[in-house]
């Protein structure tokens, strides 16, 4: 089982993101870019964990971890989601509903959201996909 966060983690997220039947048709015309960004948090993680995403006919094949935050900046992804490590790890679970953490703004979206929302018939993607990921948490090892 792969560590969260970690390479070999997104590398196992984004191979079986790209196995799921749907991923297809929920990419369909997708091209932005994203930057990720798992803040460090006390105790928990001692640094911030920093993925730029590009898609690729709307899956996402290419990415790159960054040594930090502002380097997105320079990047200018079209989206930039952040949040504390513990966001991270309930969305993951299945303990916090991504919704609700957007809502609360536990969960930060920078860029345009409609695009997003649009796609949210989508997300039993994401979460078949980390019902089979099996992950170690960083603070559980």
């Amino acid at each position: 089982m792969p560590l969260f966060p970690s390479q070999a983690w997104c590398e196992e997220a984004i191979r079986l993101a790209n196995d799921d039947p749907d991923v297809e048709r929920a990419g369909a015309g997708w091209d932005a870019d994203i930057g990720v960004i798992v803040r460090a948090e006390a105790g928990k993680l001692t640094e911030d964990f920093v993925v730029h995403l590009e898609p690729v006919e709307g899956r996402f094949e290419r990415f790159r971890l960054l040594r930090e935050a502002d380097e997105l900046l320079e990047l200018e992804p079209a989206y930039r989601v952040s949040a504390p490590y513990s966001i991270w790890k309930a969305l993951i679970l299945g303990t916090l509903d991504p919704v609700e953490a957007l809502v609360r703004k536990s969960l930060l979206v920078e860029g345009d959201v409609q695009p997003l929302i649009e796609r949210m018939q989508y997300r039993g993607i994401a979460e078949r996909v980390l019902e089979r990921l099996g992950t170690v948490f960083l603070d559980e090892q």
